[in-house]
């Protein structure tokens, strides 16, 4: 599990990734809208990840919308 910060204001853990989807369990806040896509910095460099589902009252599952190598 990898914590990294959603959006610069809600931090979550990614707990699932097949591919480009990924599931990420939110720590606080709400979550987020919709076809929302804040982005996460991960090895200094900021990728956009959009919300397609709101899995659980705490989790998103979310599309990666550029390259994560």
């Amino acid at each position: 599990m990898l914590q990294y910060p959603v959006g610069g204001m809600i931090h979550g853990t990614i707990t699932r990734v097949a591919g480009p989807v990924v599931d990420v369990q939110l720590t606080a806040g709400k979550l987020p809208a919709m076809q929302e896509a804040p982005t996460v910095t991960a090895e200094g460099t900021e990728r956009p990840m959009e919300v397609t589902q709101h899995v659980h009252e705490t989790t998103v599952r979310r599309i990666m919308l550029s390259a994560s190598h």
